[in-house]
Formats: structure tokens, sequence, C-alpha cells
């Protein structure tokens, strides 16, 4: 199948069951006379799309021709040329007129570890397997949408808009999700307390998190998921629970951002149901059934 820049699908191979293996996918990209140039205010914006399409586990590799500079390639992986087209779509470059013709053209690889004609995933799993980076991935990108459907709905709600409670809650969710990251960055920690941040303030921070957080998300692959992971407040814990803890992973410490954000996501909805006010749903399944979609922060966080 071929997609073109006015939205159109060349019928071609039949579409992929949910039992084929993902492909791989060509997007080409003409742009205009002077492209470095031209690209220079828009290049973060950019950059910052390919990396939420790498943090989604679809875009695998990209960049600009060389000599001359008149175009650009990216690899893409998925059961149909719609991931290719979407990311074209919505891209800066497209939109702000740099690229002046697009198209997607399905690439039929058939060697290498990462060939979808040698039975094996991108990742090198067999295709009728989970594989743990594209779960991580996806766990992180069902925690952005819930964070910012709860935040939409907070919004939209003045009986929950002054409530210390759910302020209290949603900042302690930001917190954490940021602790960690800081911890796998190897960064100091250093926070504001929840009096610190006006309401919009809180959503921008928490907004800007998950920017932060899928660029990271992007470079998975290059830290084993079992490597070990030193929590600076190890030590309360022994005070606490008067035992050592055991030893933690990199991978477990992804699961437990996302986990702990649940758990405290649910107090948040919790506390609108007392208030009167109609919690969303955010359960990962329920993410799942509306097909992934993407998150809907509310407006003046972006």
């Amino acid at each position: 199948m071929t997609a073109t820049r006015d939205g159109s699908r060349q019928a071609g191979r039949a579409a992929p069951t949910e039992e084929e293996r993902p492909m791989h996918y060509l997007l080409f990209y003409d742009v205009v006379p002077n492209y470095v140039t031209k690209r220079i205010p828009l290049r973060s914006a950019h950059l910052e799309h390919a990396q939420r399409a790498v943090a989604r586990g679809e875009l695998l590799l990209g960049g600009a021709l060389a000599d001359p500079v008149d175009g650009a390639v990216l690899l893409f992986t998925g059961s149909s040329a719609a991931v290719a087209a979407a990311f074209a779509e919505a891209d800066p470059y497209v939109r702000n007129g740099l690229v002046t013709a697009w198209r997607v053209r399905e690439w039929t690889t058939v060697v290498g570890p990462g060939a979808a004609g040698a039975g094996l995933s991108p990742t090198g799993s067999h295709g009728d397997q989970v594989n743990a980076e594209d779960l991580l991935r996806d766990l992180f990108r069902h925690m952005e949408w819930a964070d910012a459907l709860v935040w939409k709905t907070v919004r939209g709600a003045p009986q929950a808009t002054g409530d210390s409670g759910v302020r209290q809650r949603l900042h302690h969710i930001h917190l954490v999700q940021r602790a960690f990251l800081l911890i796998w960055r190897g960064q100091p920690m250093e926070f504001k307390s929840t009096e610190s941040f006006t309401l919009d303030e809180l959503a921008k921070w928490g907004h800007d998190y998950h920017r932060e957080v899928a660029g990271f998300l992007g470079t998975l692959g290059s830290r084993p998921l079992e490597s070990p992971v030193h929590l600076p407040w190890a030590s309360h814990i022994v005070e606490r629970f008067g035992t050592i803890p055991s030893d933690v992973s990199f991978a477990e410490t992804l699961m437990q951002v996302t986990a702990h954000s649940a758990y405290h996501r649910g107090q948040v909805n919790a506390r609108l149901r007392e208030l009167g006010v109609e919690p969303p749903l955010t359960d990962f399944i329920g993410w799942v059934w509306f097909g992934k979609p993407a998150p809907e922060w509310p407006s003046g966080t972006e």
C-alpha cells in the first residue's frame, strides 16, 4: 500500500491481520531549497514530534539526506502505512511548508535481526510475543493519556479546581514521576511544594514532564532493563519496615511509576466523585478499547 500527501491510500497488498508481523515503511520527504536554514525555527517542534513517535515504538530511524540536503527519509514499523502517513500529516515541517511533497512506501525487509520477512519484530523477538520495551512504552503512553484526561476533568469543574485534596494528589503524582526520571538520568532532586504552584502551573508541570519522559523513552533500548537502580530513599524503608529492601531493576522502576500514578489517580477520581463530579474512565484497558488515543491536555498546558 502507498500513502500520498492528499491522504488517499492505493491498494497493494491485503491489510495484515492481527496475527501477522509488523511491516516496515519508508517515509520520503522532498524539501524546499535552503532547507537546513529554513528548518531552524521549527526544528525543536519537529524533533519533539519525532521523539514521541520513537517512544510509541513507531519510528525506528530518521534523518535528512546529505550532499545535497534535498530530502529526508524516516523508517517506521507498524501494521499499515497509516502510521507513517499520520506522522507526516502532523509534522511541523509538513504543516509549515518545508516539505513540498511526501510519500510512504512499504519496505519488504528480508535480512538482518529486525527484518519483517525473517519472522522477527524490529526489536528481535518473535512476532507472537509481547516485547517488554514496547509494553513499557505503552504503559507510559497510557499514563499520559490518563493524566491529561483527569486534568481536563479537574479544570472543567469549579468545585474541583479549588479543592486542596485534588491539588495535593495531582502534585504528588507528578512529583514522583519526575523523581524517578531524575534518578534514571542521575540528576539531583529538588522540588517545590504544592503551595508553590498555581493550578495552571501544576498542570503545565505535569504536561512538561510527559514531553521529557517521552524523549527519555526514545533511548530505552540503550540501557538494559535488568540493570540495577539505586533509590535514594531506601534508608527510609529500613527505618519504617525494619528490613533492607531488595535491589530493584530499571524495568521494575518503570513499572512502579505507572502503577504509582494509577493508584493516586484513582484517589483523585474518588475525590472528584465526592465533590459531585463524574470522574473519567482512565483504565489501561479503556485506553486500549478506545484505540490507544493520543492525550488531550487542557488548554494552556502545552
